[in-house]
């Protein structure tokens, strides 16, 4: 936008006011609204010393106003006594310059017209968006070559990957723009042609009277409308070749919604394969357990001293405990030392294994669960507004 030129109002009014420039109120307006709109204005004044001019204005602010080197600015007049054209442009880059000094310098009339300006307006936009779309297509064009199914053989896995779905969503974010600056532009075109059909008329230059002035002024009219009438014509083209470009950024929109949605459905799969593996491992899991479980109970209670099995039995201080028969009731006391005890102190220490390695296991498994359920809900590729934006349009 204008606003973020370093100038300010007051010399920027100045300067205009020298040149015999105009500064219209839409352009100020856009300066200071919160939202930046594309504005084109053309219309009839007159100078300080009466002179009939015809005044053009176009401003294209950037998408972001963080990107306002991208915007692009024209304001002009033409003084249909002098026949001569004042104009201002922001935003031009090095390739622009070239094309308006390799244009202007192929005839003096190109000075002289009083459409001039609007025709160059126009096609330095018209090549920006067909620049812009033939990136555009080279990117598509690579991304199709990976799709292609000689390239596809033993990669399913490899191709299923969010890096690759992020390229497809960030090409068709970028064809929905192009497509909305594209349809933009193609109003300003109509916009154009309409107000330069309707300004025709009001442009014949000041009469000095007699009938060579009167026969100057009707060949210079009629020089005026034939060039005026080419500048129509191009206009025109330009607004069907925007068709065209519509039509192919349309297109490109369409496949990469295509190979998303197929992308989509691919993950599904693998959502389905994944969640088919988790089932299967958690009936092994179970299947082990109640098989494990069982036998471990049954071996831990059997190894109880209280069943008396010959074998060397330590206390919990890994003290030996001597055995001996069970015959008479004080061997049978509970006192007795010489028998072996009922509850050892092996019975801990397997108790806390078994309980350490059960909550190691499962926080490991709730971790592996949320951080792929994470994964998952971040990577998860939907079928964006852009896509419902283009599909809408076409169905319109």
């Amino acid at each position: 936008m204008l606003c973020h030129i370093p100038v300010a109002e007051t010399h920027w009014r100045n300067f205009t006011e020298a040149l015999d420039l105009h500064f219209p109120r839409d352009m100020l307006d856009n300066f200071r609204a919160l939202v930046p709109r594309t504005s084109f204005s053309l219309s009839l004044g007159t100078t300080t010393g009466g002179d009939i001019c015809q005044m053009f204005t176009a401003v294209l602010p950037s998408r972001d106003p963080a990107e306002y080197r991208q915007s692009f600015a024209v304001t002009s007049t033409y003084f249909a006594k002098t026949k001569h054209s004042t104009a201002v442009i922001f935003g031009l880059s090095t390739s622009q310059m070239e094309f308006i000094q390799n244009t202007l310098e192929g005839s003096t009339e190109q000075f002289s017209h009083p459409f001039r300006i609007v025709q160059i307006f126009i096609e330095l936009q018209q090549e920006r968006l067909e620049s812009t779309l033939q990136t555009l297509l080279d990117q598509a064009s690579a991304f199709e070559i990976q799709l292609d199914p000689l390239n596809l053989q033993n990669r399913t896995t490899d191709l299923l990957n969010w890096n690759f779905v992020r390229t497809a969503r960030r090409h068709l974010s970028d064809a929905v723009k192009l497509d909305e600056d594209m349809r933009c532009m193609k109003a300003v075109t109509e916009k154009a042609e309409i107000q330069l059909m309707d300004s025709l008329k009001f442009l014949a230059p000041e009469q000095d009277g007699g009938t060579s002035a009167a026969g100057r002024s009707e060949g210079s009219n009629q020089a005026v409308a034939l060039r005026t009438a080419q500048c129509i014509n191009r206009i025109r083209e330009i607004g069907l070749q925007y068709d065209m470009m519509i039509a192919a950024c349309r297109r490109i929109a369409s496949d990469l919604s295509i190979a998303i949605e197929s992308f989509q459905t691919g993950f599904d799969m693998l959502d389905k394969k994944e969640a088919c593996r988790r089932t299967k491992l958690n009936t092994i899991l179970a299947v082990i357990a109640a098989i494990y479980l069982p036998f471990t109970s049954v071996a831990t209670i059997l190894a109880m001293p209280v069943f008396k099995f010959e074998n060397d039995w330590k206390d919990w201080r890994w003290n030996s405990v001597p055995t001996k028969g069970m015959g008479d009731l004080e061997a049978n006391s509970s006192n007795n030392p010489a028998n072996p005890p009922v509850f050892s102190g092996y019975f801990y220490i397997f108790l806390a294994i078994g309980g350490g390695l059960l909550l190691l296991t499962g926080a490991w498994w709730k971790l592996y669960f949320e951080v792929q359920s994470n994964m998952r809900a971040r990577n998860r590729v939907e079928v964006g507004p852009q896509a419902k934006i283009i599909q809408t349009r076409e169905q319109g």
